[in-house]
Formats: structure tokens, C-alpha cells, sequence
């Protein structure tokens, strides 16, 4: 039983790799399930100056905004009218597909 975890979890951490890996803009990742993961993300360019809800980042892009990083400061389940800064980076959750499409943009 024991083996068959760790082969597993490296099989995961593996993943997590290639995610990392096939993409500039994911600065971490995290599997949840085969379909959701948490991606920590810069913010598009664009952004700054604007409000979580002027972007409309749930409806328009199918994330959720977990936390907000900037340097060394972070906020937790930040508000809708939170501003964007332009060194900002976010953690999302949300299908691993939309996400990575989304990531496409930035």
C-alpha cells in the first residue's frame, strides 16, 4: 500500500514538473484532482489599475482568486473591489484546462 502512495505521489510531482515546465507564466501549480488544480499566476498585463470586479475574472475567465502576492505581502480571499497592482501575482483555482488556456495570455 505504502508503495503504491509513493509512486503516486511522485507520479504528482512529476506532473507538477511538466506543468511548471510547459509554461512561463505558472510560477506554481498544484493537482487537486484530475480536472481542478491551484496555479499561482501573474496577473495579465492590463491589469493594473483595475478592480478584481472590473475584470470580471470569474464570469470571464473561470477562476477564482484564492490569494493575492506581492513581494513579500499577501492577501487571503482579497474583495471584488480590490486594485490590481502591476507586480502582483494571484493563486487561482479552477479547471486545469481553463486555466492553461488562460495562462496562454498572459
Amino acid at each position: 500500500m505504502f508503495t503504491l502512495i509513493k509512486i503516486w505521489l511522485k507520479n504528482l510531482q512529476y506532473v507538477a514538473a511538466a506543468v511548471r515546465c510547459s509554461a512561463d507564466n505558472i510560477l506554481d501549480y498544484f493537482s487537486i484532482t484530475n480536472e481542478y488544480s491551484i496555479f499561482e499566476i501573474p496577473i495579465m498585463p492590463g491589469w493594473a489599475g483595475n478592480s478584481i470586479e472590473e475584470v470580471n475574472v470569474r464570469k470571464k475567465y473561470h477562476i477564482n482568486i484564492l490569494l493575492i502576492k506581492n513581494g513579500n505581502s499577501i492577501m487571503t480571499m482579497p474583495k471584488a473591489d480590490y486594485i490590481f497592482k502591476e507586480d502582483d501575482q494571484i493563486v487561482v483555482i479552477g479547471r486545469s484546462m481553463e486555466v492553461l488556456k488562460f495562462t496562454d495570455n498572459i
